[in-house]
């Protein structure tokens, strides 16, 4: 692991965590 992609992990899980939400409700949205 390079240390210039440790800060860039974390960063995207938190992205990822926080967007699955929304974009969860949007696809059942539109699926539903």
């Amino acid at each position: 692991m390079k240390p210039a992609m440790m800060p860039r992990i974390p960063t995207t899980i938190k992205k990822v965590i926080e967007k699955p939400p929304l974009l969860l409700l949007l696809s059942l949205r539109r699926t539903s």
